[in-house]
This record gives structure tokens, sequence and C-alpha cells, in this order.
């Protein structure tokens, strides 16, 4: 009776000690580079193609019974929702995030994959965790992509003496490790004329210093000098601004014309936030 009771004791150790989730696959956001236009001036933007899926593959080990178990994700460590589809089912581009799975009953594995959103696949660190008969275990997948920035937008015009936050939310995976931000001046005058954005197209430098009126800084999303904060806005810094980030995926920039519009005999001080 003793060697029995040991005996199941142990094989109910080692069938639930067999649960482990290994990540297999990692998934990649496809990019390309192309033309496109600042004010009907040619410069090189990068775009996601989004007829190319991401799909990241976990293998989940010692099932027994794939519908007895729990399936939990996270985002760069914040919960999100992934809708577990079942085979026959026909999944929608609008759908966000879903999985699929396939079982081998012979050695007792779960194949796991991940199709990220395909309308806006969010790159990032993707960590699956299996539950079954209380025994949890997690594995982390990575889904990679160069940043990819917004287009360029139409001219802005701020008031002279404004406060003003420029910020570039950067994407990418891994993450950028800072913001590089570039600056020509544009008479006020010259906003509307295209050989002076060329000009200043040609002619960005970087901003490496602050000065007395600008901040360069880090915001809430933790990637260096992600923001360009203005105390008090001149007329020099009417122009042309960019930022540029890159990971070891690639590049991408984002331009915007700041038009500055003066305003005598009032104290301004507004507020304004732009987000690049």
């Amino acid at each position: 009776m003793f060697e029995f009771v040991g005996f199941f004791v142990l094989v109910l150790i080692v069938v639930c000690g067999g649960l482990e989730v290994r990540p297999k696959t990692n998934g990649e956001v496809e990019t390309y580079l192309s033309v496109v236009k600042l004010e009907g001036l040619p410069y090189m933007k990068r775009a996601i193609n989004f007829s190319v899926p991401v799909i990241l593959k976990y293998e989940i080990t010692g099932v027994n019974d794939p519908s007895v178990i729990t399936l939990s994700w996270k985002r760069n460590g914040e919960d999100i929702t992934v809708n577990r589809r079942k085979a026959a089912d026909a999944p929608s581009i609008n759908s966000g995030e879903y999985s699929s799975e396939t079982f081998s009953d012979n050695i007792h594995t779960l194949e796991v994959f991940l199709h990220l959103n395909q309308k806006d696949p969010a790159p990032g660190n993707y960590t699956l965790t299996a539950i079954m008969d209380g025994v949890a275990s997690s594995g982390s997948g990575y889904a990679y992509s160069p940043p990819v920035l917004p287009l360029f937008t139409k001219p802005k015009r701020v008031l002279e003496g404004d406060i003003m936050r420029l910020i570039c939310r950067v994407s990418g995976y891994p993450r950028p490790s800072a913001v590089i931000w570039s600056f020509a001046s544009i008479p006020t005058s010259q906003m509307d004329d295209d050989n002076a954005i060329n000009t200043a197209l040609h002619s960005l430098h970087p901003l490496l210093t602050n000065e007395t009126h600008y901040i360069i800084e880090t915001g809430d999303n933790g990637i260096v000098n992600d923001t360009l904060r203005f105390l008090d806005l001149k007329d020099s810094d009417n122009g042309l601004y960019a930022c540029n980030v890159s990971n070891d995926r690639g590049s991408d920039i984002r331009f915007y014309d700041l038009s500055m519009v003066k305003i005598r005999g009032l104290l301004l001080g507004h507020l304004l936030e732009i987000v690049l």
C-alpha cells in the first residue's frame, strides 16, 4: 500500500511539473521605405506593410487536455486581451490580437500562435502565461520593428511668447535609446516658399544643447530626449523641425513646420502641446 501511494505521488509531480511555456519563433513587423513629399519636396519615409501578418509562436509542453488550460497575455508588462480562437474560426482583420492552437496528443504539446492586430501591429515583449491544474508557467516572445513615425503634417501657427512642447512619440522594438532633434530656420515670410523649405530640409542641424528658452528632456515614455520644450517662443524659432529615432532594425524621421505669429501689446503665456 505504501509503495503504491509513493509511486502515485511521484507520477503526479512529474506530470504537473512538465507544464512549460517555451517561446519558439519571434515576430517581425515588416516595413518599407518609400518616397513621400514634404510641401512638394521628396524625401524617404518608413511605413508598415500591413499586408504581412505578424505571428509569434509558443510551445506549451506537459499538456494532457488543452481545454483545461487557461491562457493570459501581457505586452511590455501590461495585460492585454487576446481572443483565443479555434482552428475553424475565420479571423477578421479588425479582430485585434488573437491566438490559434495546434495540439499534438502523442507528445502532450500545445503550439500557440499569437497573431498581432493586422491593422496596427504593436511591437514589443509578449509574455504568455499558461495555467493548468493550479500550475503556472510563463514565456516571453518578441515582435521586432524599426521605428515608424507619422507623416509630416500641415504647418502649425503658434504665438510668439507661448510655452510649447513638441513630443516625439516613439515606436519600435527594441525601444530606441534616444530621440535626436534637428532644426533649420525659415523666415516667417517664406514659410510657404518651396525653395526656402528645400533649403531648410538640406541644412538641418542637431539641437544638442539647452538654450535659455528651450529644454530637451525625457517625457513619461522614458525615451531619452523625446520632448522639446520651449519656455518662451521667439521669432528665431520659426522654421523646420525634425525628430529622428533609430534602433538595430532601422530608423525613421518626422518633420514639423512651426510658423510664428506676433501679437503686439499682449502678455502671452499659453501652453501648447504638439505630439509628433
